[in-house]
């Protein structure tokens, strides 16, 4: 079925719908929807333990947008959607969930869902749940692998608690072409986050951790908003006296890259897209790698 008949059949049903937290103006959820259909960006985690969840969708709804319209109205209206192959059944918790203006009712839906299905011992089943909303690399590539969306395969290089190398940051500019890259970070370097203290990091003042010390978040590189643009995707650096440049793993001239200013943009959170240095200006190579995680990357 269509997303224009599932909507026809969203708007008219007398059935109870899945989710108690669908405004009563159903008008205000179909809108919700296609605006991000429009523009991906709108979906928003908030405040929300739901990153990993929040990266992968909005990949969805770049690569397939009437695909992920259909899957929150399928959610919607029978607390079950798929994404390709990828089946997701929300529990009784997640459904009945009070949000408390956290977050909106279509992200909650669409998110807090895929997170609540994969769980096999913490429900997902009201916003302020931490730990039953952390996502691993190995989430998303299991994600992304179950759409068959990606033929090109899935790697996951990510760790919770080792932070990566400059060769593993510039391998993403060999794989980023036709792919989506999402990016493990530990979030202090780009925003503020709650849980920080003062354990600075890169030698700059107000640059802390926040009280875990290792990945708490996942990006999504690039700097497209709508479906069909083009993102730039590539990690630059910029050496002394130099334009920013694309490199490669294993530069000759490493330590230099090292001591070089780091740019990209990434969606994070969903309030709009971010630059690596929104916080901190500049932010070295060296000093970003202390906060990176690894990737993972999953090719079309």
């Amino acid at each position: 079925m269509s997303y224009a008949n599932k909507k026809t059949q969203f708007l008219n049903t007398t059935q109870p719908l899945a989710f108690r937290c669908i405004p009563a103006k159903r008008e205000e959820f179909t809108k919700a929807i296609e605006d991000r259909q429009i523009s991906p960006t709108l979906i928003r985690q908030r405040d929300v333990a739901l990153c990993g969840p929040a990266a992968f969708i909005y990949c969805m709804a770049r690569e397939n947008t009437a695909a992920y319209g259909e899957y929150v109205l399928d959610l919607a209206l029978t607390g079950e959607g798929n994404l390709g192959g990828l089946h997701v059944k929300a529990g009784d918790g997640c459904r009945n969930a009070v949000l408390d203006n956290r977050i909106e009712p279509v992200d909650w839906v669409a998110l807090a869902s895929l997170r609540d299905d994969t769980n096999s011992v913490a429900a997902m089943d009201e916003p302020s749940d931490q730990f039953a909303g952390i996502t691993t690399g190995g989430d998303l590539k299991k994600w992304f692998s179950k759409t068959g969306w990606f033929p090109g395969g899935i790697v996951d290089t990510s760790s919770w608690a080792a932070s990566q190398s400059l060769d593993n940051l510039l391998e993403v500019n060999l794989r980023s072409a036709n792919a989506y890259v999402c990016l493990c970070l530990n979030a202090s370097i780009i925003a503020p986050t709650s849980g920080e203290v003062g354990m600075n990091k890169i030698g700059k003042a107000h640059a802390p951790k926040n009280w875990w010390g290792g990945a708490n978040h996942w990006v999504v590189l690039g700097d497209a908003a709508t479906p069909g643009v083009t993102d730039n995707k590539d990690i630059l650096i910029t050496l002394p006296k130099q334009t920013p440049q694309k490199y490669n793993p294993g530069p000759a001239n490493r330590d230099l890259l090292l001591k070089g200013t780091l740019s990209f943009s990434c969606y994070s959170w969903g309030d709009s897209i971010k630059h690596v240095d929104d916080r901190f200006k500049p932010v070295l190579t060296e000093e970003f790698l202390r906060y990176y995680y690894g990737f993972v990357i999953a090719t079309k």
